[in-house]
């Protein structure tokens, strides 16, 4: 296998950032319309995936966003009685992020929006693009984790 060009790998990091904003860009006005914004229909989306009574840090973790970020986010999330905290009963230091039963049908909608965004977006690609793509992913993963950088997210094909 040969290295790509430095220009490639410029064009390439370029292109994903920029990817990865207008994603987001596009679910933030999609989820507009019902009073919030990504950051905080990805946090009751992910809670809803990975179960109820998650660490703040684990959630920080999964949404991909840094902790203070995630605070002011619940914060908001909790005063409009979508979540709740709790104290961690393994943990005293560490609060457990809950959803409310308010939540059920919005996490519904917010569902339906992401399903809805992923066909759109990545409709007319073959599953074996989309393996490329994670091979890539998972290559750029395993370079920052042996870098002793943050370790990369859980692959789980199909779930991104």
């Amino acid at each position: 296998m040969g290295t790509p060009s430095d220009k490639l790998i410029v064009s390439f990091a370029r292109r994903l950032a920029e990817t990865n904003q207008k994603w987001r860009a596009e679910l933030d006005l999609r989820l507009g319309p019902l009073g919030l914004s990504q950051a905080r229909g990805l946090i009751l989306h992910y809670l809803s995936i990975h179960g109820d009574g998650l660490q703040q840090n684990e959630l920080a973790e999964i949404v991909g966003i840094r902790g203070s970020t995630l605070v002011r986010q619940l914060d908001r999330l909790e005063s409009d009685g979508w979540v709740a905290r709790r104290n961690d009963p393994e943990d005293r230091r560490a609060k457990t992020i809950h959803l409310s039963d308010k939540a059920a049908p919005m996490v519904r909608e917010i569902q339906n929006i992401v399903e809805q965004l992923r066909s759109e977006f990545l409709s007319g690609l073959t599953d074996a693009q989309l393996q490329t793509c994670f091979a890539v992913f998972d290559h750029i993963h395993d370079r920052i984790n042996a870098s002793g950088g943050r370790d990369a997210p859980a692959r789980v094909a199909g779930n991104r």
